[in-house]
């Protein structure tokens, strides 16, 4: 079984075992011709299966690996993975990463609370991006996160902000060190050296180009505020 569909842009030819990942891309379907394809073995589902100790089930797996291949044959045409929540307010993203339990889909359901119809959120746990003409984009996936947060669009980014728990609500720019070692523990690195060489060279652009921030917050409504005013520069 097989069908298209269309990530950042890029059509892609999914052959497929398990109807779950055709269910799970519903809403980015296209009659685009596919310039990729991918897929996934019988040894790679079960492989995936055998590290999550059979947690869970084999159509699950399959959309893991698939989602894998995805990614890394993405690369090439300029399209990465940043493990992060993205929220758009007025049209603009906003971007967290954090630590696996620090919160970003709670912080992003705050964004929600405070700004209202003004927030929507793009993509829960596994945004793509792109970097052209001087904007960083992101880009909405089937891959949502165990909340299924997110939607089929895309907004350029305003910030990103690496998140943190804290007693009191504080944003500060990051430091150059501070943002290389967070957003590398957020990506997927590609095993083939031209793709690293494109992988690091849009993260170079990135992390150059794009604000960056150290956000420390309690969880509470203003912490939303304080991070918008911030990266918004208010």
């Amino acid at each position: 079984m097989e069908f298209c569909v269309s990530l950042a842009g890029i059509p892609v030819r999914v052959v497929h075992k398990y109807e779950h990942i055709r269910a799970l891309c519903d809403g980015y379907l296209t009659d685009e011709e596919p310039i990729i394809t991918v897929s996934a073995t019988d040894e790679e589902i079960e492989a995936e299966s055998a590290i999550n100790n059979g947690e869970y089930p084999l159509p699950i797996c399959e959309g893991t690996c698939i989602h894998r291949a995805a990614t890394n044959a993405l690369v090439k045409h300029g399209v990465i993975l940043i493990h992060s929540a993205v929220v758009t307010v007025d049209g603009e993203a906003y971007v967290f990463m954090a630590k696996s339990g620090v919160g970003k889909s709670t912080h992003i359901g705050l964004w929600q609370k405070v700004f209202g119809d003004r927030a929507v959120v793009l993509n829960g746990d596994k945004p793509y991006f792109t970097y052209e003409n001087g904007t960083l984009t992101a880009h909405g996936t089937p891959w949502r996160g165990k909340e299924f947060l997110g939607c089929n669009m895309k907004a350029p980014v305003r910030g990103i902000c690496i998140l943190h728990r804290g007693v009191e609500n504080e944003i500060m720019p990051a430091t150059s060190s501070d943002a290389v070692g967070q957003i590398f523990h957020q990506v997927l690195l590609p095993r083939d050296g031209d793709d690293l060489a494109v992988f690091m060279g849009m993260l170079d652009k990135i992390i150059k180009n794009v604000p960056i921030y150290n956000l420390y917050c309690n969880m509470e409504d203003d912490a939303a505020r304080v991070a918008y005013n911030g990266m918004k520069g208010n």
